[in-house]
C-alpha cells in the first residue's frame, strides 16, 4: 500500500496528471463507440437530415431563432448542442465518426471538471479523484457518450461545472484576475441556459454555497451582487428564446404525475448504486424500483455512520433531487426517464458521499480492493450495455425487448425495417404501435409511407389522410399525401396538399422539387423551374433537386446547364446509374 500512496501523492502533484490518466481511462473504454453508427432516435432529425444546414456557416444565426427540430411545434430551445453538430458537420459531413469522438472529448471534459469541482467543494484530492473516475466509467452513464444527441447533458455539466468553478475562484483571487472570471462565469453560465433550460439551477447551488459552506456570516451584499451579475445572462437568454420559433409546451405535458415523479427518482437513484437495470428507452412501466429502493437503503445506511459537513452533504442531496426533477418534465408527450439524464443529478450523489465518514475509518487497502471490484464491474456492464448503441437495428430491437408496450420503440424498429425494405416486418411493428397508442399522427404517416412502397396506395392513402385528422399541422403527412396523387395524375389534389405542405413550413425542400415535377407534368416550366431552383437554395445538397434541374435543362436542349445539375447531382449522392447518365456521357 506504501507503493500505492506514493502513486496517488506523486498523481496529484499535478492536476495534468489526471487529467492524461482520465483520458487513457476513457478513450480505452469508449474506443469501440468510435465505429458506432446513428441510431435513429433524434440522431436523424437533428443530424443527417439537416446536412444542408449543420455544413452551412452562414446558418449560425438561425439555429439560435429556431427550436432543436426547426418543427412548427419545437419546444426546446438549445442551440448550443446545434452548434456542435455543425462543427462535427463541418469537419466529417455524415460521418459517425466524428460526432461519436466529439462525444467522448465532451465526457473526457466533464470527467475533468468534476475533478476540479469536487476538489474544490471537498479540499480532497483523493476523493474527487475516485469519484471522478467512477463518473467516467459509470454504465448508467454511457447513452450520454454513445448516444450522439445524449452530448447534451455533457455539455450541460461542462458549462455549470465551469461556470460554479470560475465564480468560486473570483473570490479567492487577486483583483487582477477577478474581471476575467467572472466573465468566463457569467460566459459559462450563458451558454449553459443556451444548452438546456434547467442550467438556470446553478444560481441557486452557487447562492447556496455562499450561504452555508463559504462565510461563516451571510454577506447579504455580495448574494445581492451575485444575482445581479447572473441576471445579466438571464435576461440575455430569455431574450433570446422569447424570439426564437420556440413554441410553448401544451400544459398538461408540463408536469407529469408525482408517482412518475417518485419512480424516476427512485431509478435513477438505484442505477448510481446498482447499474443491472439499463435500457436504451427507460419508461415507467420497465422500472425496477427494487435497486433503487436498496441503494436508497444502503446510502442512508452508510451516512447513519456519520457525516464530516452536513451543509456539504445537504448541498449534494438537493443537486441531486432538482436536477433530477428538472430532467423529468415531459416535453414530448409521453414520460420518460431516459438514462443520459442522469449526467448531472450523479454529481449531487458523489458530493453527498465525499462527506460520508465510514469511507475514512476503513484501512486503505479495503477501500482500495472495494474500489478495484466495483470499478471493474462497472467497465464490465458499461461494455455490455453500450453496445446496444452500436447501430439502429441493435438499438430498437433492445428497446423492444426492455419496453415490450413502448409504442415508440415499436415505431422506432418498424421505421428500422422500413429502411431494410422488409416492409412486412414493417408493417407489423408500425400495426402494433398503433394498438398501443392509437392517437400517434406518426405512426399513421409511416404506415401510410410503408404501403406506399409496397404499392397499396389506397391503404397509403388512407393511412396519410388519418395521419393529418390527428395532426393537421404535420407537414410531412401533406408531402406524402400530395407526391401519392402526383403519382396517380390527380394533380390539383396534388397541388393542393403539396402547397399546404409548405404553408406549415416555408423551407420544406422535398415539397417545392414535387411541386416542381407536378408543374413540369403540366407543361408550366417557368414554375417547374423556379420550384426546383427553390429547392436546392433552401438544402444546396439536395441531390434530387439538382438532378430535375438537369432533367429540365436536358429537355430544353440546353445540355452544358444539364450537364453542370447532373454533375451536382451526382456529387450529392444521385445514383451514377440514372436515365441521364447515358445522355450525358462525356
Amino acid at each position: 500500500m506504501e507503493l500505492i500512496n506514493k502513486i496517488i501523492f506523486t498523481l496529484f502533484k499535478s492536476n495534468l496528471r489526471v487529467f492524461i490518466l482520465l483520458a487513457l481511462i476513457v478513450f480505452a473504454l469508449y474506443f469501440k463507440s468510435l465505429s458506432f453508427d446513428f441510431v435513429a432516435l433524434d440522431d436523424y432529425d437533428l443530424i443527417v437530415n439537416k446536412q444542408h444546414i449543420l455544413r452551412e456557416t452562414k446558418n449560425i444565426p438561425l439555429l439560435f431563432k429556431t427550436n432543436l427540430f426547426m418543427s412548427e411545434s419545437g419546444a426546446y430551445y438549445r442551440p448550443i448542442v446545434m452548434i456542435s453538430f455543425m462543427i462535427d458537420a463541418l469537419i466529417g459531413g455524415k460521418n459517425p465518426f466524428v460526432y461519436h469522438l466529439s462525444n467522448v472529448i465532451y465526457h473526457l471534459i466533464s470527467c475533468f471538471l468534476l475533478f476540479v469541482f469536487l476538489k474544490n467543494l471537498t479540499a480532497n484530492n483523493l476523493k474527487s479523484f475516485i469519484l471522478s473516475l467512477i463518473f467516467a466509467i459509470h454504465p448508467a452513464l454511457s447513452q450520454a457518450i454513445v448516444w450522439i444527441p445524449g452530448r447534451n447533458d455533457s455539455l450541460l455539466f461542462i458549462f455549470l461545472s465551469l461556470s460554479f468553478i470560475t465564480m468560486i475562484k473570483s473570490h479567492t483571487t487577486s483583483q487582477k484576475k477577478k474581471l476575467g472570471l467572472l466573465i468566463i462565469s457569467l460566459t459559462s453560465f450563458l451558454i449553459a441556459l443556451l444548452t438546456k433550460e434547467n442550467a438556470t439551477l446553478i444560481l441557486l447551488f452557487i447562492t447556496f454555497y455562499f450561504i452555508f459552506l463559504r462565510d461563516k456570516e451571510i454577506d447579504y451584499k455580495k448574494i445581492i451582487r451575485i444575482f445581479l451579475l447572473y441576471s445579466i445572462p438571464l435576461i440575455i437568454y430569455f431574450s433570446m428564446r422569447l424570439t426564437a420559433d420556440v413554441k410553448s409546451p401544451e400544459t398538461e405535458n408540463l408536469i407529469i404525475s408525482i408517482n412518475d415523479y417518485f419512480k424516476g427518482i427512485i431509478n435513477y437513484f438505484g442505477k448510481i448504486f446498482i447499474p443491472v437495470n439499463l435500457s436504451v428507452l427507460t419508461l415507467p412501466e420497465n422500472i425496477n424500483l427494487v435497486y433503487g429502493i436498496i441503494s436508497i437503503l444502503i446510502f442512508s445506511v452508510l451516512s447513519l455512520a456519520g457525516i464530516r459537513d452536513i451543509k456539504i452533504y445537504a448541498f449534494g442531496i438537493l443537486w441531486f433531487l432538482l436536477f433530477s426533477i428538472s430532467g423529468m418534465i415531459d416535453l414530448i408527450g409521453f414520460t420518460n426517464f431516459l438514462d443520459h439524464r442522469l449526467y448531472a443529478p450523479i454529481v449531487g450523489v458523489f458530493i453527498s458521499l465525499s462527506q460520508i465518514k465510514i469511507f475514512d475509518r476503513l484501512k486503505s487497502e479495503i477501500i482500495f480492493l472495494a474500489f478495484i471490484v466495483y470499478s471493474t464491474s462497472l467497465i464490465y456492464m458499461n461494455i455490455n450495455h453500450t453496445i446496444n448503441f452500436k447501430d439502429e437495428l441493435t438499438f430498437y430491437k433492445s428497446a423492444v425487448e426492455t419496453a415490450p408496450k413502448s409504442f415508440f420503440a415499436h415505431r422506432g424498429l418498424a421505421n428500422v425495417y422500413h429502411r431494410m425494405k422488409d416492409y412486412d416486418l414493417a408493417e407489423k411493428h408500425y400495426r402494433f404501435s398503433i394498438s398501443l397508442n392509437p392517437n400517434s399522427a406518426e405512426t399513421f404517416l409511416n404506415l401510410g409511407i410503408n404501403f406506399k412502397k409496397k404499392g397499396m396506395l389506397d391503404s397509403a392513402e388512407t393511412y396519410f389522410i388519418k395521419s393529418i385528422e390527428l395532426n393537421p399541422e404535420l407537414k410531412t403527412a401533406y408531402n406524402n399525401l400530395g407526391n401519392l396523387y402526383l403519382q396517380n395524375n390527380l394533380l390539383d389534389k396534388a397541388e393542393f396538399y403539396l402547397r399546404r405542405a409548405i404553408q406549415i413550413n416555408p423551407t420544406y425542400f422535398e415539397a417545392y422539387n414535387n411541386l416542381g415535377v407536378l408543374y413540369a407534368k403540366t407543361g408550366n416550366d417557368l414554375l417547374a423551374y423556379s420550384h426546383f431552383k427553390r429547392s436546392i437554395e433552401i438544402n444546396p445538397f439536395f441531390a434530387e433537386g439538382y438532378f430535375n434541374l438537369a432533367l429540365y435543362f436536358f429537355n430544353k436542349n440546353q445540355i452544358d446547364s444539364s450537364y453542370y445539375f447532373y454533375q451536382k447531382a451526382i456529387q450529392n449522392g444521385f445514383p451514377e446509374k440514372n436515365i441521364l447518365s447515358d445522355k450525358l456521357k462525356r
